[in-house]
């Protein structure tokens, strides 16, 4: 499942990228290098496909704990979070860059 997943979700975004086709924000303004298109965030979108999955996955071991399956999901949120900052701060992305990351990511990882 989190091969599938997340593999099928990294072609879908790789071809997201390739039809919007937006242009990161001005090289002089980035802090580490990259590369592509910035439409949406790879680094973020990964993050939450990879995350989302595996918490999934676990949570549902823990169904009988919802104390720990509600703090397995805070890490995980927190994670992808810090992820999409970190794109931001770096200056490689546009914050809409990481928000449609995430919303895709929401989307698509099977949370039921």
């Amino acid at each position: 499942m989190v091969t599938g997943v997340v593999g099928l979700g990294v072609l879908c975004r790789f071809g997201l990228s390739a039809l919007i086709a937006r242009p990161r924000p001005p090289e002089t303004d980035w802090a580490a290098a990259a590369s592509g298109q910035s439409f949406p965030s790879g680094h973020t979108s990964d993050a939450i496909l990879a995350a989302g999955v595996l918490a999934r996955l676990a949570a549902q071991r823990l169904r009988d704990r919802p104390v720990l399956r509600a703090t397995l999901w805070i890490i995980a949120g927190t994670y992808v979070v810090a992820i999409a900052w970190t794109r931001v701060y770096l200056g490689v992305h546009w914050p809409t860059d990481v928000i449609g990351s995430i919303a895709f990511g929401t989307a698509w990882v099977p949370y039921g």
